[in-house]
């Protein structure tokens, strides 16, 4: 969308002082009101419970996160931050202060005549959501004289049956179509540009089946550790926190039908028959693990620190405590167990001239050493998935997913394996078989297309070589990609819940999941800064396939 919504809003910002408004969403607004993309009327009321917090303090603190996001130019920001911001703290959450929050927003919008129409963020942590709306509720916030639309982060429950409980919860007081369940990933232009992929282009659709498809990766790897979201994470883990959403949300957009058309309602509805078409997920199809501690040479260390980290997670070997070894399972035991090679010395390598190369500098921790982790934790930072569609399009195609912390690096990444030719045709000839054609959609961070196909090398021998096709959206369009929430923030403001979650696909989803929580799986050990657990490996061998590491 190119133009400003008409209609004027008042933003109203729960959690408005927690890392997610700091990081994502008031960059995300400031950037939407410099483009003109936000409505000619509208206001922001940020609501925390943050004592001492008044409109100065919360305006002084709104230009720190700016200017740490690198927005801070001129004077547009203590401009915007003076016009169009407040702060309303909802002290311990009771009736009174709900009540007080009510005739705080009626005040804001009387002021700046607005015409109530309500943008209701819930950026707050999961156990907050329930009495935060019921709160809403009983102050008669549910609904207003223009539009009241609720926003809520994921994750959405923790389980199937606390994804019902909260579904019901909403329902009681939101129609479905106030409510946005909202998935940043689903705001990225490369996510979006699967649908335009796919369905605009017949070449890649009418081959996207099982007659076609030899198996589908979907990577989401990450090179930093937990940082410090250490409380989240050992409630969380990987499974939780990103195979539930983030991936399953790939996975339907990869997986789905043909909408009856391009509208919420049609693609939401096919997104839910796949989840509904995956069959249970075995024991011998899932892998979970745990980052090691390891040695790192220096030059690597900067992919694995957070930017502007005054206190990166490494540490020297004399400051770490044992860690499990080898193939260990990560349990109690394990976790107490003396890791000698990780608290030797570090050994240096010899080239093949006899001199010793520097001795890597620094080391990684395990995850069990970050700050805030129990020593014996079993949650997993790794998780490794095969999935099977029962359905005409998917049968005998299998989908690997897998996601990691303090991986190698980087990389969110979906790749389509084709199959290869029918005939044998090179056969015989003096050449190398050929490799089989992928398909590689890259969505961070050098979001775009790369197409591997064979071709005969120059020369007299027919020998094949891999060339690539590649479509880069840096170099086609120039400008850099948000994040998404730009996108979404803009989709709530007209109603257009498209790129949001429905309820049937939140419960859909866990309840394929769910299952896998209850088991009490070993968590495989692997070397922090590597592509995860042997296991994995072999979870995608037993096919005959491997990992795509390649960017």
């Amino acid at each position: 969308m190119e133009k400003a919504p008409d209609e004027s809003c008042l933003f109203v910002m729960f959690g408005a002082t927690g890392d997610l408004m700091r990081r994502k969403l008031l960059p995300a607004l400031f950037q939407l009101a410099e483009d003109g993309l936000l409505p000619a009327r509208y206001q922001i009321l940020g609501v925390a419970r943050e004592p001492g917090m008044d409109d100065a303090r919360f305006r002084r603190w709104v230009r720190q996160a700016l200017a740490d996001a690198g927005l801070a130019h001129g004077k547009g920001p203590r401009r915007w931050c003076e016009d169009c911001l407040h702060f309303d703290t909802v002290g311990d959450g009771g009736a009174a202060d709900y009540q007080a929050l009510a005739a705080r927003i009626a005040l804001i919008e009387a002021t700046h005549a607005l015409s109530g129409n309500r943008l209701l963020y819930m950026a707050l942590p999961p156990q907050a959501f329930p009495g935060t709306i019921a709160a809403l509720a009983r102050a008669g916030l549910a609904h207003s004289q223009g539009w009241t639309r609720l926003v809520i982060e994921k994750p959405f429950g923790h389980d199937l049956a606390s994804a019902r409980r909260l579904n019901a919860l909403v329902h009681r007081h939101f129609g479905e179509a106030q409510v946005y369940r909202i998935d940043h990933y689903l705001g990225k232009e490369t996510v979006q540009n699967l649908l335009a992929f796919r369905f605009g282009n017949a070449l890649f659709e009418s081959a996207w089946n099982r007659e076609h498809i030899k198996s589908v990766q979907i990577t989401v790897a990450e090179a930093l550790g937990i940082g410090h979201r250490a409380a989240y994470y050992e409630r969380a883990g990987a499974l939780r926190d990103i195979v539930q959403n983030h991936i399953t949300q790939l996975l339907t957009l990869t997986a789905m039908e043909v909408p009856a058309a391009f509208d919420a309602e049609s693609i939401r509805h096919e997104k839910v028959k796949v989840l509904r078409s995956v069959l249970p997920i075995g024991r011998d199809a899932v892998v979970f693990g745990q980052y090691a501690a390891q040695r790192i040479p220096s030059e690597d260390a900067a992919r694995h620190i957070p930017p502007g980290d005054a206190a990166p997670p490494i540490l020297s070997d004399s400051a770490a405590r044992p860690i499990p070894s080898g193939n260990a399972p990560c349990t109690a035991d394990t976790a107490r167990r003396s890791n000698a090679d990780e608290t030797a010395p570090p050994r240096r390598s010899r080239s093949k001239s006899g001199a010793a190369d520097a001795a890597p500098a620094a080391r990684l921790l395990a995850y069990r050493e970050e700050p805030g982790v129990a020593a014996d934790s079993t949650a997993e930072t790794y998780v490794a998935l095969r999935l099977s569609i029962e359905n005409w399009r998917w049968q005998g195609v299998p989908f690997y997913l897998r996601t990691g912390k303090r991986l190698a690096r980087r990389m969110t990444q979906i790749v389509i394996e084709f199959r290869g030719p029918p005939v044998a045709l090179f056969r015989g000839i003096d050449c190398s078989p050929p490799h089989t054609n992928r398909l590689a959609i890259n969505l961070q961070p050098d979001e775009g297309f790369t197409l591997s196909f064979e071709v005969k090398s120059p020369g007299n021998s027919y020998a094949l070589q891999t060339r690539h096709m590649q479509f880069r959206y840096a170099e086609a369009f120039g400008a850099s990609l948000s994040a998404g929430y730009e996108t979404l923030l803009l989709d709530v403001l007209e109603g257009d819940q498209t790129l949001f979650v429905h309820a049937d696909e939140t419960e859909a989803s866990w309840r394929l999941f769910t299952p896998l929580l209850r088991r009490h799986a070993v968590r495989e050990p692997y070397a922090a800064g590597s592509w995860g657990p042997a296991a994995a490996d072999r979870l995608i061998a037993v096919a005959g396939g491997a990992w795509n590491n390649e960017p």
